[in-house]
């Protein structure tokens, strides 16, 4: 459901799809803010992601 989330929110504001390097950055902040507050219990996550950008293709010879 976040993922979801910020994935609309970012095409509705800026009119293009969200680019899976920004949406991976968005899930591991969201995972790493609990270990740094003071209160929140800090948990481990595993999390291997795959996804492509539409037109970002680099080739390499």
């Amino acid at each position: 459901r976040f993922m979801r989330t910020e994935c609309i929110n970012h095409s509705y504001g800026f009119e293009k799809p969200m680019p899976v390097t920004r949406l991976m950055n968005q899930v591991s902040n969201k995972c790493q803010v609990p270990t740094q507050r003071y209160g929140r219990r800090p948990f481990g996550v595993g999390f291997l992601m795959a996804g492509y950008d539409v037109g970002s293709l680099n080739e390499h010879s």
